[in-house]
């Protein structure tokens, strides 16, 4: 499958045969990129192979330090790449930045799964749109663990104050709490943000919560 990826270069303004020598000039490029997209994912792929057979991790860095003349980092990239990319049919619709990039420690898996998704479907995954899919999960990773921290929060709150209530007041909270919980089961949008999803749980949570009270 082709990339959807589009140049738009005008070749208007060069002679024929200078139009003729630079869209070579870019197949050949291309193609070399390709290349070493496929050479990455190689090279992860025999590295992994000598870091499974040597005894223990040391060897293995010693191994690349002295035979490869390495960074231990540039081997340990080459590696990811070969895990993420490996498999994936459609690597050349991948820019070698972004998928570096993509793959690098810390980034969402999320993210990686987003733009393999994008690239199988044709779409050409730079740096950029590499980034804007990294930005975008993990603002949802940090909306998602600021409701979770409010989650424990509440639950805390909870226990506090089951010990200072009467039993009349706790039976009338907890069947409040559930009727809110039950009504935004039913709603169901079809896209809830991570947000929304949170907070529906902190709700059922701190219902089951509160009735171990009971």
């Amino acid at each position: 499958m082709k990339s959807s990826r589009v140049l738009g270069f005008n070749y208007g303004s060069l002679s024929e045969d200078d139009r003729t020598q630079a869209k070579s000039a870019a197949d050949e490029i291309r193609s070399l990129d390709n290349d070493m997209k496929r050479n990455a994912i190689e090279i992860g792929r025999r590295l992994t192979a000598v870091k499974e057979i040597m005894h223990n991790i040391d060897q293995y860095h010693a191994w690349v330090d002295h035979e490869l003349r390495w960074k231990r980092s540039r081997a340990a990239k080459f590696i990811r790449v070969a895990n993420h990319f490996g498999d994936f049919p459609q690597v050349d619709n991948f820019c070698f930045s972004a998928m570096l990039s993509l793959c690098s420690g810390g980034k969402p898996q999320e993210a990686r799964a987003e733009a393999l998704a994008l690239a199988a479907a044709g779409e050409w995954i730079g740096c950029a749109k590499a980034s804007q899919l990294i930005a975008k999960h993990l603002s949802s990773k940090r909306a998602e663990t600021t409701v979770s921290k409010e989650s424990r929060k509440l639950r805390v709150y909870l226990k506090s104050m089951a010990n200072r209530w009467p039993i009349s007041r706790r039976q009338e909270f907890l069947r409040l709490l559930s009727t809110v919980a039950s009504e935004r089961a039913m709603e169901a949008p079809p896209r809830p943000s991570p947000a929304d999803r949170s907070l529906c749980e902190t709700e059922e949570l701190a219902a089951v919560s509160y009735a171990r009270f009971e």
